[in-house]
């Protein structure tokens, strides 16, 4: 689970108490970085799904999430621009969202589990950096990367990672200065 930030668990509570109070909101869905996998995120992300355009929603909720140390940026977002098949955001939504109002990922509610499938290249390594890295990666005598991660080598060069440690895994290949390119997914529950 993605909770690891005090701040986080402060900001599901306190979304909790706006949304009895404001009968506009269909639900506040998380996400962003503190959804996939960052320990201590600077900001975070928090989609207001409203039944009608109500922008000053956003002010409001700023002001009751004043307390967190982390940024918090609403974003407020009408329903029916949920179903318009224009907006990048919905992606994000269905992917990576965390729904407050039903205390899961929002892929859980639909049936389906978010992954992100990572394509690798170690070609410029020499044979001893390829070695250490594939033991940092899987293990030997410690538990690897992958297996931390929940992820699953699919083939080679190729792995697939839950989005809650799609970051994690980001910083992983970054760290070893690994080419890399990645695809978001959807595996049906």
């Amino acid at each position: 689970m993605f909770l690891k930030s005090q701040d986080l668990r402060k900001l599901i509570s306190i979304s909790k108490k706006f949304m009895k109070t404001n009968k506009n909101l269909v639900d506040i869905i998380i996400v962003g970085s503190s959804v996939r996998g960052k320990f201590n995120p600077r900001d975070i992300d928090a989609v207001l799904l409203t039944r009608q355009s109500e922008p000053e929603i956003s002010k409001k909720f700023t002001t009751l999430a004043h307390e967190l140390t982390a940024a918090v940026h609403p974003i407020e977002f009408p329903v029916d621009k949920f179903f318009s098949g224009a907006e990048p955001l919905v992606l994000n939504i269905v992917h990576e969202g965390y729904s407050i109002k039903n205390n899961s990922r929002f892929g859980d509610i639909i049936h389906f589990k978010p992954y992100s499938i990572f394509t690798y290249s170690i070609s410029k390594f020499d044979k001893n950096t390829k070695q250490k890295f594939f033991y940092a990666l899987k293990g030997r005598g410690t538990e690897g990367m992958l297996k931390k991660l929940k992820g699953v080598s699919i083939a080679p060069s190729v792995v697939l990672i839950p989005i809650e440690y799609e970051d994690e895994f980001d910083d992983f290949l970054n760290t070893w200065k690994v080419d890399f390119g990645k695809r978001r997914i959807f595996y049906e529950l």
